[in-house]
């Protein structure tokens, strides 16, 4: 298993900027979309309004749309823009869409999109559009309606996302309803599509998709001194081929640091480089077991603090600790695992609560097949 797995988790989620102007808005990711889609029915007024807004939202993201091309400006009548009823097509492999016009298309030549089924049934658009039109009242118009016929609104759709981001405890003043179109040109990219298919997916009529330089510090241990050695001789190099959609990474990793050592080295960091856009943190794994966890609990939060008053307008990313086949200050395996899980929880809390991010590794396990020598260096 490659290093570089740990840090492609890291850099999943980062923002997009346009050219004229940075762009804070952040890009809704996959894992936030299956997120988001499954809390809807805890706080949408009736199971009808949770099915519109699922298909919406799945929608949204993985055609590109733009929130223009799903609702009305007013409750009154469709937008000029909107997808209609009988413009669309549905089998049990894919959606076809036909925008008679859009943003980019002020003539009205039109466009068909084709959208294709996900293995991920609980973000699948053509299951959730499947499931929308079995309830849909039959009338023809918006696509997207409410159960009354009155087409959804801008104000509505934007409502609800931020709804939504409250209940999982995002910061709702970080996200809007471009965020879905940030986040499926940041998915493509990941995927390794090109700019200009992304630009045709998007159907953008020039490079405004492309970001603003988006900088990284990845800072921590020994992990991620190696996963910089290996970067550096691999295909994209130490900006992990990300440097063509504006992200610059810089890496800085020690061997046997702790978390007693993370202020002095932010504060080196700061005379050197710019406050980065995002400071991911991979730190506190050579503390677990040397003092009581309630302690180190406090201490991380105290230090992360103290970090981001140094750097007040850098999103903080928390990189969960990794488990280990062997422990520094700890020879049951057991007690340790436990005490991870512990601080990985309460820590990824009270970052997202601070309005940064965390990052987990479900699959990432303790054995052979991911561990090289005695602590947690990845081959």
């Amino acid at each position: 298993m490659s290093q570089l797995f740990v840090v492609r988790k890291m850099i999943d989620g980062m923002a997009r900027s346009k050219l004229k102007r940075p762009d804070s808005r952040l890009p809704i990711t996959l894992d936030l979309l299956k997120n988001i889609i499954k809390i809807l029915p805890a706080f949408c007024s009736s199971r009808y309004e949770a099915v519109l807004f699922s298909s919406a939202f799945s929608m949204g993201f993985f055609a590109f749309l733009r929130v223009g091309e799903m609702t009305t400006a007013c409750g009154r009548e469709g937008s000029n823009h909107a997808i209609k009823i009988e413009n669309v097509e549905v089998t049990n492999h894919n959606i076809k869409i036909y925008l008679a016009s859009s943003k980019t298309d002020q003539l009205g030549r039109g466009t068909s999109i084709f959208v294709a089924r996900q293995s991920d049934v609980g973000i699948c658009p053509v299951k959730l559009l499947q499931e929308y039109l079995k309830i849909r009242p039959r009338i023809s118009g918006q696509l997207y309606c409410h159960f009354d016929g009155s087409p959804m609104t801008r104000y509505q759709f934007s409502g609800i996302l931020k709804q939504a981001l409250g209940y999982i405890g995002f910061d709702q003043s970080k996200y809007g309803t471009h965020s879905f179109r940030i986040g499926s040109a940041t998915s493509a990219t990941m995927l390794g599509f090109s700019d200009e298919q992304i630009k045709v997916m998007g159907r953008w009529s020039s490079d405004t998709f492309k970001s603003q330089e988006v900088s990284v510090w990845i800072v921590g241990s020994s992990l991620i001194r190696n996963a910089f050695v290996h970067a550096r001789s691999r295909t994209g190099g130490v900006n992990l081929g990300l440097h063509r959609i504006g992200v610059k990474i810089w890496w800085q990793g020690y061997g046997g640091m702790g978390l007693k050592d993370l202020e002095s080295t932010i504060k080196r960091l700061m005379k050197y480089e710019k406050a980065p856009k995002y400071l991911v943190l991979h730190i506190a794994g050579n503390d677990l077991g040397k003092t009581k966890l309630g302690f180190l609990r406090n201490e991380i939060k105290a230090t992360l603090e103290k970090v981001q008053s140094y750097l007040p307008n850098s999103s903080i990313v928390w990189s969960q600790i990794l488990p280990r086949t062997n422990w520094r200050h700890s020879i049951s395996q057991d007690s340790m695992m436990a005490c991870r899980i512990r601080i990985n929880s309460a820590i990824a809390s009270f970052v997202l609560k601070n309005g940064g991010h965390y990052i987990k590794y479900p699959d990432i396990l303790p054995n052979s097949t991911f561990f090289k020598g005695r602590w947690c260096s990845f081959d």
